[in-house]
């Protein structure tokens, strides 16, 4: 699938189901060196409260990829793909979104040290690290993307 053939938009209440599926999904795929059995479908609602939440999805309508944004701070607070498909222009999708709509300021995330294929993905398309911390998660990277007006 490519990013052609995706939409991105606001999500919807009918979205919920899916997106918590995704999150859940997701985050087990990416921090395998976690414990991750704790983990629950409801943890969506509480870890994007009052942020802007972004769906890609298909053609078809299947959510395939989110994000959530703390829009005060620009701070990209969750970028997760639909495991099964990453590198087919989710994320990138979602990213082009955030620039085009906050292009004239400079997006911000922190990402797991440990979690090497989002720290590729996020140097490939412009993020610049700023400074290390180590979290309860272990160590992890603070990463901005210099302001821009449209998407690379």
């Amino acid at each position: 699938m490519s990013a052609e053939r995706l939409a991105v938009r606001d999500a919807t209440a009918n979205d919920l189901p899916a997106l918590r599926s995704l999150y859940l999904r997701a985050r087990q795929d990416a921090f395998t060196w976690l414990e991750t059995g704790n983990y629950t479908l409801h943890d969506f609602d509480a870890d994007t409260a009052g942020e802007q939440i972004r769906v890609a999805a298909s053609d078809a309508g299947t959510v395939l990829g989110f994000s959530s944004l703390w829009r005060q701070d620009l701070f990209i607070h969750h970028l997760y793909v639909l495991p099964g498909h990453e590198r087919r222009g989710v994320g990138r999708a979602l990213i082009d979104d955030l620039r085009n709509r906050y292009g004239s300021a400079d997006l911000a995330l922190k990402c797991q040290s440990r979690n090497t294929r989002a720290l590729a993905f996020y140097h490939a398309l412009g993020f610049e690290p700023v400074e290390s911390a180590t979290g309860p998660d272990g160590p992890n990277h603070l990463l901005r993307l210099p302001h821009t007006r449209s998407a690379r």
